[in-house]
């Protein structure tokens, strides 16, 4: 099924008239970010309205559309912060949830955690890896406490971690990576 005429909820519109809005987030991860990317092209393009958060995930998707503010003196809003979540979508099994030792290890990597590292790189619970990279994203930034950002960080729980014994790849060597 194509969606042939989408209609979309006024965004733009939306932020010129709650101006404290400093912060869009896709809670299902990059297909809603590229609807959106498509929809607000023009938008998008208009020098300082926007910045793509940090992670990869938002750079990947808005970096080369946004535009910097232009180097003149006249003083400009915040620009609105785009923010691509870890999705929730049972299909999007993060790599750290995976079966292949070697995918876990670059993945847990990629995302500074050297401790899940050098811990053996544990197989994650995919709910628990995503409830933790929402929780520490830009998007709860000044909204939960330290010691709840602390408290809430992927690996303190004993159910953020599955049993290894599923690793077919960490005892074969040269076998082919699997994916849950």
């Amino acid at each position: 099924m194509h969606i042939v005429n989408p209609r979309f909820h006024d965004v733009k519109g939306l932020c010129a008239e709650h101006t404290t809005i400093r912060r869009i987030c896709f809670a299902t991860g990059q297909g809603s970010a590229k609807i959106f990317r498509g929809a607000w092209k023009a938008w998008l393009a208009t020098p300082g309205a926007f910045k793509a958060a940090p992670d990869a995930a938002s750079q990947a998707v808005f970096a080369k559309y946004v535009q910097p503010s232009p180097d003149d003196s006249e003083p400009h809003s915040e620009p609105i912060e785009l923010l691509v979540m870890e999705s929730v979508s049972p299909a999007a099994v993060p790599l750290v949830a995976v079966n292949s030792h070697k995918k876990r290890v670059a993945a847990y990597t990629a995302a500074g955690r050297l401790d899940l590292v050098a811990a053996g790189a544990p197989r994650a619970a995919a709910y628990a890896w995503k409830r933790s990279c929402w929780l520490s994203s830009s998007a709860f930034e000044g909204v939960l406490h330290p010691t709840a950002r602390e408290a809430t960080r992927f690996g303190r729980r004993p159910s953020d971690l599955l049993d290894n014994e599923a690793d077919e790849d960490a005892t074969e060597a040269g076998a082919e990576d699997e994916t849950l």
